[in-house]
């Protein structure tokens, strides 16, 4: 970073006992490994057949098949068949066994022999489709971030798992078979989308993720205050403390407050004649608990698949902003001009030089002339 001028604008992010927000505020530390105990003897269990959801059959050339079902599986966590897990595969050419008793596992766990095996970048972006699309992340919301309209259920879960596969199968999406061209390029965009620039890949969670990221420096109101980050492994967080400004985009935009986006730069909107002051920030983040983490047969070897929705938790952080007033320019006194004078200067005496008589014509001698001739 270049030393700031004296015109720079300096900026300074203050958190909790003057250290630096980038270093504090992290919740749901990722853990290398989850166990079964929140639930019941017999749980996780994978549901029957006719509890998933169907989405539509891919076109794929791979193994010999002309194509591919894709399908958002339901995982009964009691008896009373309450907090179900809704997940997806991660293995492409694996059958899937119903009905039979899983286990919570870490990715280091994973059985399989596809690129989801040892390849961190893969497991990253295969968590967040998982924690980014449907169902973790409604429709609406996978609409918005996507742009991708007239998105239906069954949309989002074929682009959903070609997408997973994409990543963990080297799966090219070429359409769907049985479908109308419009429905395959709904499917196509949103999996264009969720393997794209925009997928960057999340850490191993056990339950949802929120910090508070800012810089350092010294704020001045007036200036876009910020860049404010509202880091996390859900889509959105919520502002759950009233602001005394509005929150902005890098365009100007006020963001939603109830859905403010993450990964995204963002800015304290601070009249020029504000006095100097704070504003706290108190976010909350809620997901799913193990999302991204997957459910392995504990019998004989079978699909491994990812949870994608579960039972919600919430996690919050907070930390506070500081800014400088601007200050108030100063008037210089003004200078003096000379005030004329009203009287005339005396002259100033000459010296004077006696005067020398020019030569005149000599007279000639003689009489007066009198009387006529």
């Amino acid at each position: 970073m270049k030393a700031a001028s004296s015109r720079t604008r300096t900026r300074k992010f203050l958190a909790f006992a003057a250290t630096s927000l980038a270093a504090v505020l992290a919740f749901g530390t990722p853990t290398a490994h989850a166990d079964d105990s929140a639930y019941p003897q017999g749980y996780p269990k994978l549901g029957a057949r006719t509890e998933s959801v169907p989405g539509y059959n891919l076109k794929y050339s791979g193994a010999g098949y002309r194509n591919v079902p894709t399908m958002l599986f339901s995982v009964h966590t009691s008896s009373s068949k309450e907090g179900n897990i809704k997940a997806y595969c991660i293995e492409l050419e694996v059958n899937i066994q119903f009905e039979s008793d899983l286990k919570v596992g870490g990715w280091k766990e994973f059985p399989g022999t596809n690129k989801f095996k040892d390849n961190p970048d893969v497991q990253a972006k295969v968590a967040w489709i998982a924690q980014r699309s449907y169902p973790q992340t409604n429709l609406a919301e996978v609409t918005k971030a996507s742009g991708v309209q007239g998105l239906t259920e069954k949309d989002a879960i074929t682009a959903t798992q070609a997408a997973i596969w994409h990543f963990t199968n080297d799966f090219e999406y070429q359409g769907l078979d049985g479908t109308d061209q419009a429905t395959a390029d709904r499917v196509g965009a949103l999996y264009k989308y969720l393997t794209g620039e925009k997928n960057v890949g999340l850490k191993e969670t056990a339950k949802p993720t929120v910090e508070i990221k800012g810089e350092n420096g010294t704020f001045k109101a007036g200036d876009p205050v910020g860049p404010i980050r509202f880091e996390s492994n859900q889509a959105t967080v919520k502002l759950t403390n009233e602001l005394k400004y509005d929150l902005v985009d890098k365009d100007g935009k006020a963001v939603d407050k109830n859905a403010v986006p993450t990964g995204t730069d963002l800015f304290l909107k601070v009249p020029a004649d504000a006095p100097a002051g704070e504003q706290e920030f108190k976010v909350s983040a809620t997901g799913s608990v193990y999302a991204g983490k997957l459910l392995i047969s504990k019998g004989n070897r079978s699909q491994t698949i990812i949870i994608g929705s579960n039972k919600e938790v919430t996690v919050e952080a907070s930390a506070v902003l500081k800014w400088n007033a601007v200050p108030k320019a100063t008037t210089p006194a003004p200078t003096p001009t000379p005030t004329p004078s009203n009287s005339t200067p005396a002259p100033k005496p000459s010296k004077s030089e006696p005067s020398t008589p020019k030569p005149g014509t000599p007279k000639k001698p003689g009489l007066p002339r009198t009387g006529t001739i």
